[in-house]
């Protein structure tokens, strides 16, 4: 009784709040020019569910919006940190028939299906290897884009960075965790480094997306982020939307964000959901939104660069 008490109150306190700040956000979009800028949606499986996936995708889908959503092939247990942040059945993969079936079906919907790795612990080459292969033999074709998991060795604890890792063991040729050369024969586009933007004004495609060794890296903000973001942009017509570049990351399946409105596009599950939904229908209302996965964003860029 005490516990619902407390949610209560919180979320509560969490409508005051929002409903203080959206006030304030009507007046800021209402007296601004619409902006024209290029999103793109990427929510990584961490804690993801076939419940709560299919609910926020519901959701998405009346918007019209396209998602770039990575999956793990499978959930393992080396009792490492990695193993303890997401587990089996508080995460599901393409391993989960549901889950599998529930991603082909966002497939057909357009959104992009990006590969999260083999599992959420440290994986081999052969494992790496592996999970492409199952990714393939799945989806008939291996991913465009490869958004790598776990943190990075210059900002996070060793137990919570995967050796594959490119700023780890994942370019070393001498690794058993060497991956580099899988990743160029089969990966167009990748997320490495923990690349994540502060500054909230927005980007051009040449600062957020660029070509090393065939490969395409790109850069990334938090999903919440565009909510101040979308207010210093500069262009005024469509042709300049592409100098106004927004990737932006999210996980629909989280819960440990604070219940605070600033936070409003990190909490995706209970009765947050329809908050987050209208916070996305409002930023679709006040700007022009060209809404791109991952793939779309490099397909376009390369067809710019052959001009």
């Amino acid at each position: 009784m005490i516990k619902l008490i407390k949610d209560y109150l919180q979320y509560l306190d969490f409508l005051i709040n929002l409903w203080k700040e959206s006030i304030q956000l009507k007046n800021r979009m209402e007296s601004a020019n619409r902006i024209p800028f290029v999103f793109v949606f990427i929510n990584d499986p961490d804690h993801g569910t076939v419940r709560n996936h299919r609910k926020v995708f519901h959701e998405l889908k009346h918007l019209g919006l396209k998602v770039t959503t990575a999956v793990f092939y499978t959930i393992e247990d080396d009792e490492t940190g990695l193993a303890k942040h997401c587990f089996k059945g508080e995460t599901h993969t393409l391993s989960d028939p549901e889950y599998r079936d529930l991603m082909l079906e966002l497939r057909e919907y357009g959104h992009e299906i990006a590969f999260h790795e083999y599992s959420q612990v440290s994986n081999t080459r052969e494992k790496f290897i592996e999970g492409l292969e199952r990714f393939k033999d799945i989806f008939g074709e291996y991913p465009f884009t490869y958004i790598e998991h776990g943190g990075h060795p210059s900002k996070h604890p060793l137990n919570m960075c995967k050796k594959e890792s490119l700023a780890l063991e994942g370019k070393n040729p001498k690794s058993p965790y060497y991956i580099w050369d899988v990743i160029q024969n089969n990966i167009k586009c990748v997320w490495a480094y923990h690349s994540i933007l502060d500054e909230l004004n927005f980007k051009k495609f040449s600062e957020i997306l660029y070509e090393h060794e065939g490969v395409f890296f790109f850069k990334r903000w938090r999903l919440l982020d565009i909510i101040l973001g979308g207010h210093q942009c500069s262009a005024t017509s469509e042709a300049d939307a592409l100098s106004n570049v927004f990737i932006g990351y999210t996980h629909f399946g989280y819960r440990g964000y604070p219940k605070r409105p600033v936070y409003v596009l990190e909490n995706w599950n209970g009765p947050f959901l329809k908050h987050a939904i209208r916070r996305l229908e409002k930023i679709l209302e006040f700007h022009n939104v060209i809404n791109l996965t991952m793939k779309d964003l490099v397909c376009m860029q390369t067809r710019e660069d052959s001009k």
